[in-house]
């Protein structure tokens, strides 16, 4: 009878943690589909290596989690032995559930393999997630998100925030796609081809890497030998080295230091409040609206200066420096205000 107690009680417990769990292994692949009950999980952890991750959203109160390990070969013993090599584990701790891939010490086959997780999950839940050489999918996320993803194509829907979400970090190295709307958070983007669509408040860095920006409300980043593109921004604030940047309109302020490199400012279409550059060995040019309402002042050293209403203007030389100070299209007090130091290159407004 006590026996008897105590197998019951473990079936309970079983069928209580886990709703469903199936495992198949062939000389080729080795399948696996489990469903986890939410229960007190709020977070959803994964780390994974050389993996095709997707993670949908469903409704349910449950993490729906199936792999599979393909071993691309025609011979079955070796297909055999790099399949016991391989292992995906799930465990649980502090309110999170862990999906992992696991290699043996000195992993080293020549023999391609995919790695496939198909992932569905409610929207409210946290996600951590790691992987490399693969490509990761990911859809709506309001718990947060922090990504550690290197030489992975990926494609990312909406990270939004609530009050107890984690802070999005997304750490992006050698990988190309697309984040279609991250909320706020910070970002470690080298090596990349990444766009984004919508963003409100966004620091970081970039490196090496070409950035497309659509939408953004706060921009805050270090660049290094980057291409930024930026079509409509709030407001901004880069520092540069030998970055090609452009920027077609921002709302309210924007500061631009730049080192070697370019920076391009296309024609604004509001009026902005303030707009500051202070730049070395990068040629800017910068086009405004000719109805636009402007002071300026600044220094050009080492270079030329152009500007289409230079009688405006009063421009004082002296050796290779330019002084220049004046209003265009006056309206006392309703104007934009613009200051431009520029050293050993040239400044255009357009």
């Amino acid at each position: 009878m006590f026996r008897f107690k105590i197998i019951v009680a473990i079936l309970f417990y079983a069928s209580t943690s886990l709703w469903s769990q199936t495992h198949t292994t062939t000389d080729f692949n080795k399948h696996t589909f489990e469903e986890f009950p939410l229960s007190n999980v709020r977070k959803l952890d994964v780390r994974s290596k050389h993996a095709q991750i997707n993670l949908h959203n469903w409704d349910k109160d449950s993490i729906s989690i199936e792999t599979n390990i393909e071993i691309l070969s025609d011979m079955p013993n070796l297909s055999a032995e790099m399949l016991n090599e391989i292992s995906i584990s799930t465990v649980f701790y502090a309110n999170t559930l862990q999906l992992k891939t696991n290699l043996v010490n000195n992993f080293n086959r020549t023999i391609p393999y995919e790695i496939t997780y198909t992932i569905y999950y409610p929207q409210k839940l946290g996600l951590k997630i790691e992987n490399s050489y693969g490509s990761v999918n990911i859809a709506n996320v309001q718990g947060g998100v922090v990504a550690d993803i290197s030489y992975c194509d990926i494609n990312f829907d909406n990270f939004t925030t609530k009050i107890d979400s984690l802070n999005n970090h997304i750490k992006l190295l050698h990988c190309k796609g697309t984040i279609n709307n991250l909320e706020s958070g910070l970002i470690h983007i080298e090596n990349s081809n990444v766009d984004i669509l919508k963003a409100k408040n966004i620091t970081g860095n970039t490196e090496y890497s070409i950035v497309k920006l659509d939408t953004v409300f706060d921009y805050r980043a270090s660049s290094k030998l980057d291409n930024i593109k930026i079509t409509r921004c709030q407001t901004i604030n880069i520092h540069a080295i030998n970055s090609i940047v452009e920027i077609q309109d921002f709302g309210t302020d924007a500061l631009f230091e730049c080192d070697k490199g370019k920076l391009d400012i296309a024609k604004p279409i509001g009026n902005f409040q303030r707009l500051r550059i202070n730049n070395h060995q990068c040629p800017t040019q910068i086009r405004l609206h000719p109805n636009l309402t402007y002071s300026i002042n600044g220094d050009i050293e080492n270079g030329s200066f152009y500007h289409p209403q230079i009688e405006s203007l009063q421009i004082i030389k002296d050796n290779n420096s330019i002084s220049i100070s004046g209003e265009v299209n006056i309206k006392p007090g309703n104007g934009a205000k613009i200051i431009v130091f520029n050293r050993d290159a040239d400044i255009e407004f357009l």
